[in-house]
């Protein structure tokens, strides 16, 4: 199984205000239409916040959620650790699986699991934040850009070591 990390940062790498996405997505609708058609027929993993944010399970992809919470979701796999939904989507036979956020999941995926793609959405403005995304893009290597007005959508994969 394939793991992305998926993410749309300003210039200082925040990613979100008070668990929402600082910026307007009508500002931002092709990425929104990327991020849709990339995990499209996928698995997503987020955390709590995330997924509270959003409000529902994401239509077309199988949902994981990770929170200490036993709260059963319709249409969401509930986990309290992200190993466990990582293996749980591996076993439901999924190719591929999405991290979506928030920050601290972004964080410890970047820190424990092997990451196969990231898709990094690059907003050439600044935003006021609290919270980031803190992977370092200076150890990946880009493998596709796509320049759109005030973005680009990049998609890197791990340097060689």
């Amino acid at each position: 199984m394939f793991i992305h990390l998926i993410a749309a940062v300003d210039k200082q790498n925040g990613i979100g205000l008070n668990n929402k996405i600082p910026w307007s997505f009508k500002d931002y609708k092709e990425d929104i239409q990327h991020f849709q058609a990339i995990t499209n027929g996928h698995a997503v993993l987020m955390g709590r916040k995330t997924f509270e944010s959003i409000g529902k399970p994401l239509k077309n992809r199988a949902n994981y959620v990770i929170t200490s919470s036993k709260q059963f979701i319709d249409n969401v796999s509930i986990y309290g650790k992200i190993e466990n939904a990582i293996s749980a989507a591996k076993i439901d036979g999924h190719e591929h699986l999405f991290i979506i956020g928030g920050e601290k999941i972004y964080d410890y995926v970047y820190k424990n699991i092997k990451i196969d793609y990231y898709h990094i959405t690059h907003i050439n403005k600044d935003y006021f934040c609290d919270t980031f995304l803190t992977v370092n893009i200076n150890t990946l290597t880009p493998i596709y850009c796509k320049k759109i007005r005030n973005f680009q959508i990049v998609q890197y994969i791990s340097k060689q070591i």
